[in-house]
């Protein structure tokens, strides 16, 4: 938790990797990044508990069931990976580039700034294009205004699910590491 003496440093090094490296498409084209695995296990969840033949009661039971199975799958992988990582200088270190892969702020700053650049230099065709690869909407009869909307909304939306949330439970679950040396023991204020 946030308030062990190593985590502050883990979460701000976890931020500032993510802003110098962000997504590598080297590292994951030839890994599945962990936001694909999870997607990948709400599609499997959903293929085996969200049937039209159904109830509507039994849906949600399911619906409940599959929320449960994603956050012990979180939680198992988190605490497996905390514990054997724990209290190392080393294991500090990989925890941050786990913490990081989870973080969105370099990528999600890159597909809005496609669209701002593509506004400034390639035109309206090329900046519709651009906010396609981040909104759900169809751009084709989006003017300048629009588009920058789309692009804005997209990025305050997204800011929170990328960003903020990851920091957030990196910060408050997502590592209470012990020194090797000694215990760490909760900072007073």
């Amino acid at each position: 938790m946030l308030f062990f003496e190593d985590t502050l440093w883990i979460v701000l090094l976890a931020i500032l990797l993510d802003a110098v490296i962000g997504d590598p498409n080297w590292f994951w084209s030839r890994l599945p990044h962990p936001v694909t695995l999870f997607g990948k296990q709400i599609s499997l969840l959903e293929s085996w508990y969200n049937k039209t033949s159904f109830s509507a009661k039994r849906r949600k039971v399911n619906g409940v069931r599959t929320l449960l199975s994603l956050v012990a799958t979180a939680g198992i992988i988190g605490t497996l990976l905390q514990t054997t990582l724990e209290g190392s200088f080393v294991g500090n270190i990989l925890l941050a580039l786990i913490g990081m892969t989870l973080i969105a702020q370099k990528s999600l700053y890159e597909h809005v700034a496609r669209v701002r650049d593509a506004l400034r230099y390639s035109g309206l065709d090329n900046a519709r294009k651009q906010v396609s690869m981040i909104v759900g909407r169809n751009p084709d009869y989006l003017d300048e205004a629009g588009v920058s909307r789309a692009a804005i909304e997209s990025c305050s939306e997204n800011f929170s699910d990328g960003v903020v949330a990851p920091i957030f439970w990196f910060a408050v679950l997502g590592c209470r590491v012990y020194s090797s040396t000694k215990p760490s023991t909760p900072l007073t204020a």
